[in-house]
Formats: C-alpha cells, sequence, structure tokens
C-alpha cells in the first residue's frame, strides 16, 4: 500500500465537530545546528523535521477540508510569538503543539522538555539487544527506557486514529485502562478488531519480523487505520523499516520494539504483555 494516499483512502461520510482541531507537535531544540545557540530570531533548522510537520498539518486540513494557510512562516512566526508573549527561553530545547481550528486560525502551545527527551535518529540493530558484555547476557543487563504494554482490548479505527486530531478517546482510553500518565517511560500498543497492531498511544511502532524470507523493522499498514506518523514516514523512505501486518499473536513478553515520534526520535521498548 501506498504511503502517501491516506487522504484519498479514507472515507469523509462522518459528521465533524465544530470543537475539531488538527495539530502536530514539534521540537524545537537549538542543539540541532550550532547556528541556532543565541539567535534572537528564530531559525528554521532549530525545528526538527519542519517542513515534514507542515507537509502533515496539510494533509489533514485537506482531509477535514480546512482553509488554512499552513507555511513554514506561518509557523515560525506562531512559534516566535510563543516564546516572546510567554516569556520562554529559546536555548533549551522545547515541546512545541500547533492546533489549526476548523475556520484556519492557528494556536501555538510550548513547554520544556525534560533532559531525559533526548533525540535518536538511528535505527538500531536488533541484533544489538542480543549482544554480551563483560560476559553478562545483554538481557540481564538493568533497563532504565521504555515499556510498551499491550492494551487489554482491540481500538476501534476511525479518521481520528488516522490523522492527528484533540478528539483523542481511543488513545486517552488505552493509556487509562495501562495506567499511563504524562512523563511516563511506557506506552500502550493499540490493536484492531482482527488482531492487528496499530501503535502506540503518542508513537508509532515498528516490530522485528519475517518479512518475504528476510527479518526486518515492520510497521503496520497505513490501511489498518493508525497514523502516518513523521519518524515511521521517515525510515519507510529511507527503507530502514518496511510496512506490514503484525498480529498481536506474534507478541512476546520481553520482545523489544521501536517507538517512534518527532519528539524523541526512535527509542527501544520492552514489551509487557500483561
Amino acid at each position: 500500500m501506498s504511503n502517501t494516499n491516506i487522504v484519498d483512502m479514507i472515507n469523509r461520510e462522518f459528521a465533524v465537530p465544530e470543537s475539531l482541531q488538527i495539530f502536530t507537535t514539534l521540537r524545537y531544540d537549538p542543539s540541532l545546528p550550532k547556528q541556532c545557540a543565541g539567535n534572537v530570531g528564530l531559525d528554521e533548522s532549530c525545528i526538527y523535521s519542519l517542513n515534514d510537520h507542515i507537509a502533515k498539518l496539510n494533509r489533514s486540513a485537506r482531509y477535514f477540508q480546512i482553509d488554512a494557510h499552513i507555511s513554514k512562516e506561518t509557523i515560525l512566526d506562531g512559534i516566535s510569538a510563543a516564546f516572546f508573549h510567554n516569556g520562554m527561553d529559546n536555548s533549551i530545547p522545547h515541546r512545541v503543539k500547533v492546533s489549526i481550528a476548523l475556520d484556519g486560525s492557528m494556536h501555538v502551545e510550548m513547554a520544556p522538555l525534560p533532559e531525559t527527551h533526548r533525540l535518536n535518529t538511528e535505527i538500531p540493530q536488533y541484533a544489538s539487544f542480543q549482544e554480551s558484555t563483560l560476559s553478562i547476557p545483554k538481557y540481564l543487563h538493568p533497563w532504565s527506557g521504555w515499556y510498551a504494554h499491550l492494551d487489554s482490548q482491540p481500538s476501534s479505527v476511525s479518521p481520528y486514529t488516522s490523522f492527528k486530531t484533540n478528539i483523542r478517546d481511543t488513545y486517552n482510553a488505552a493509556r487509562r485502562r495501562r495506567s499511563i500518565t504524562v512523563g511516563d517511560r511506557r506506552e500502550v500498543i493499540l490493536y484492531d478488531g482482527s488482531g492487528y497492531l496499530l501503535e502506540g498511544s503518542i508513537t508509532s511502532i515498528a516490530c522485528w519480523r519475517e518479512k518475504d524470507s528476510q527479518y526486518a523493522w515492520v510497521t503496520p499498514h497505513l490501511g489498518r487505520g493508525c497514523m502516518d506518523g513523521i519518524m515511521r514516514r521517515k525510515f519507510i523512505d529511507t527503507r530502514e523499516i518496511i510496512q506490514g501486518d503484525i498480529e498481536v499473536g506474534s507478541l512476546m513478553d520481553g520482545e523489544i520494539i521501536l517507538l517512534m515520534n518527532a519528539l524523541m526520535g526512535v527509542q527501544p521498548a520492552i514489551v509487557r504483555l500483561q
């Protein structure tokens, strides 16, 4: 299935609430390029994958028929204004949420990112999780990273699981079932009524699976109803991950999967089935 036809393949026959907003979450990080540090103005290179965020917002706007001028200039102006009006420190990384309402108006929210939220843009080799050091198997080393808990029930897919909007009932319910709160290094893995994996509540996912007689990082097809995440798309474009169906029954307790979003890049996580 194509990675670029998400707008065309989703049925539009549903009522859109007036309160709907589309949004994207960006990483502002002055450490990305050296020229960002200390700049008075906002350099676009301080925003990770800015052009991808703009394209993602425009795909969502086209689907929901929002007449909005979403461009590099409008996004940067909005972020600059938010820094100024909120008195934020632009010398440290921030989480930036850019929302677009049905009338095309834009709203920007931001908050400093904790030190633990470092950006990693490298896809690891699965073998790296199985290596041993100092005669201690890798699987016995203390784990300080993410955990990914399988949801306790299937989720229904809809346009609100294919596009990022403020209508997040599906994701919020899954997080509540696994008692996940903001700031946890824990994620919940959603799956559909047919028993196929979809994504995490705030991340795209990839599992190490055999496909076409060889092993690769596999992420669920867009056709399953998951979101076209920025990191997911980036790694598909570079052929570091591929699309495919992943059955819930193939998940093993303790296996390593990848979690991906544009705030943290890609992070390994240990699966917990209970």
